[in-house]
């Protein structure tokens, strides 16, 4: 998907123009928080898999940075992913000023870290995802608290992305095999 997204021309011709002199620090807070937006907005399907990578991957690429990584490289390489899983799994249109459903188990995330009382929502994060029998679960959710404390502004943002993830494994587990 990625050589795709590279070999095709598409990440030159979205991203060249966007990346020129674009930071890790900003590319981050950027690149991270369309990638929870992905997971709280698009297809539901792509959740367990496309989503948690589009988040972990970036974020992989450009904590290597501190490791002595090109930043230019990485920052290109962080954008190309997230270009890669929305061209090919997103269906809609991103809203930045979106907010989950009150209802829901990412509204409730959400509306916590912006009261200042989630303290019970990040230990029923940590708990979830740590017990999941799916990898993917603890290591989304651990992106997401390491995106969150590198983005505080955003707090609100991840944890509902994590509490999201956790709703849909949820739901998954109550339908009926077969």
């Amino acid at each position: 998907m990625m050589h795709l997204t590279d070999a095709s021309g598409l990440a030159e011709q979205v991203l060249a123009e966007p990346l020129r002199g674009l930071g890790v620090e900003d590319a981050r807070r950027v690149l991270l928080r369309v990638a929870a937006r992905s997971m709280l907005q698009d297809a539901p399907g792509a959740a367990p898999y496309e989503w948690t990578h589009c988040l972990t991957l970036p974020q992989a690429v450009l904590a290597v940075v501190e490791l002595g990584a090109s930043p230019d490289i990485a920052v290109a390489v962080a954008a190309t992913y997230v270009l890669g899983f929305r061209a090919v799994h997103g269906r809609v249109r991103l809203d930045a000023v979106h907010r989950p459903a009150p209802g829901t188990d990412a509204g409730r995330a959400w509306a916590a870290v912006l009261a200042g009382d989630d303290d019970e929502v990040v230990a029923d994060l940590a708990g979830f995802g740590a017990l999941h029998p799916d990898a993917h679960v603890a290591k989304y959710t651990l992106a997401c608290f390491d995106a969150a404390a590198a983005d505080p502004e955003a707090r609100h943002l991840f944890l509902a992305a994590a509490a999201h993830l956790h709703e849909w494994w949820r739901r998954k587990e109550l339908r009926p095999a077969g």
